[in-house]
């Protein structure tokens, strides 16, 4: 009776290409990990593995590894002559695709984006990082009708006639663009299931108007003259306003800054308010209430000077409306000081007798925290009518004072003389 012999066993076992032997799918995972240009040279490894690349449903274009120049060559040239040949002998259905480049070449990304538009690409990446030129996006781009999710940077948005939207579009990013108005509400309101939209460094003609029904998740990080903002399934929203000086009034049938931001949020769960966005929503007639409760509202952060009265204002609307709200993170504005801190006080005063109350509130965190009556009485009033409230963090902006002997000693203020409405409540300095 014969017997095998294992070492030949196991030789015969060392030699055998068992990644070759994979299910395609598994295949085109182990390819999209490396980089696009390793990815096509797989096709010298076996019979198995040859062209496999070119029906890998993802492609991942970087400069930075599928680029090297060769005397004579650029690193556009190169780029141009590895993305043509890419786009051509790829066979098998292309559902993303992602470029990032600092090189700058028009008329082949127009060309890429032609091609692109006709494969049912479902995610799409476009960075360009040359910021020197802004290339316009071509109109052969607003013809992706699968499009699910994309990412756009350096760019100039202008929409065509006609345009019939992304029917598909479900999450926007839009960094260091350039558009107007009329363009990017055209966009937006052509996006009807659209639920995560992005805008970073945006320059826009005069201001935002976004009007998105099912829009769940929105960041808004730029300079902008007004806001009209209709998302009333919006839950997470957070909004960085780099200028102020130029901001106008809202002129939609006469509401407010606040109302034409914030009115329709009725589904908000977190709100963040950074920057000068608090400054803007304080121009104009501030109403004495907003239409809608926040009732959904759990968790504020809010960059706000206590020293200004309409910013204040603005804050007390919000908590008015908030009655749910569990987590509050304030920036403290120590910068300017605007008003009587004893008018400020009584104005806090007032507010605590028609019934601002912080029934659900847990946590608090006040950033450039000082010992001003502002400052103090907002504290007192969140002390006294807090219940639930379980830690209070003051990270302190430290001020001075100089008695008439000219010596010169901290400002400190001992909070335990408030009265607690929670028996639970730390209160920590950092």
């Amino acid at each position: 009776m014969g017997h095998s012999n294992p070492k030949r066993s196991r030789a015969n076992l060392a030699n055998q290409d068992m990644i070759s032997n994979l299910p395609d799918e598994i295949k085109y995972k182990i390819l999209n990990l490396l980089p696009v240009q390793e990815a096509v040279q797989t096709s010298v490894l076996s019979k198995q593995w040859r062209r496999k690349w070119a029906f890998m449903p993802k492609l991942f274009v970087s400069e930075l590894n599928c680029v090297s120049p060769t005397l004579g060559d650029t690193y556009a040239s190169r780029l141009e002559t590895f993305v043509d040949k890419l786009l051509l002998l790829h066979e098998g259905p292309l559902k993303s695709f992602q470029l990032f480049t600092g090189q700058c070449c028009p008329p082949a990304f127009d060309q890429w984006m032609l091609v692109l538009s006709r494969l049912g690409i479902v995610d799409l990446h476009w960075v360009l990082l040359n910021y020197e030129v802004v290339y316009r996006i071509p109109s052969s781009f607003f013809s992706f009708n699968a499009l699910e999710s994309v990412y756009l940077c350096n760019f100039l948005l202008k929409v065509p006639q006609p345009f019939n939207g992304f029917k598909a579009l479900r999450s926007m990013e839009l960094l260091k663009f350039t558009s107007t108005t009329a363009d990017l509400t055209k966009l937006l309101s052509n996006c009807p299931v659209l639920e995560s939209l992005v805008l970073i460094s945006m320059r826009v003609s005069i201001g935002l108007e976004i009007r998105a029904l099912r829009l769940k998740m929105l960041i808004i990080n730029g300079s902008f003259d007004y806001i009209r903002l209709e998302a009333p399934m919006l839950v997470n929203a957070k909004i960085l306003l780099r200028n102020s000086d130029t901001c106008c009034l809202a002129k939609n049938g006469g509401k407010s800054n606040l109302e034409e931001a914030l009115g329709s949020l009725v589904h908000i769960k977190r709100l963040k308010m950074k920057e000068k966005f608090v400054k803007y929503l304080a121009k104009g007639c501030l109403p004495d209430h907003l239409p809608y409760m926040f009732n959904h509202l759990k968790k504020v952060s809010i960059k706000l000077n206590l020293h200004c009265f309409e910013e204040t204002r603005v804050a007390c609307i919000l908590f008015h409306n908030a009655p749910n709200l569990q987590d509050l993170y304030i920036l403290a504005d120590v910068r300017s000081k605007e008003e009587d801190p004893s008018t400020l006080s009584s104005f806090w005063d007032a507010e605590a007798a028609h019934g601002l109350v912080f029934n659900q509130l847990k946590t608090v965190f006040m950033e450039q925290y000082e010992a001003c009556e502002p400052m103090l009485t907002f504290v007192k009033i969140i002390l006294g009518s807090a219940p639930l409230l379980e830690e209070m963090i003051l990270r302190e902006s430290t001020i001075y004072e100089e008695d008439e002997n000219g010596n010169v000693t901290q400002i400190t203020v001992d909070l335990d003389k408030f009265t607690k409405a929670s028996s639970k409540a730390a209160i920590i300095f950092e």
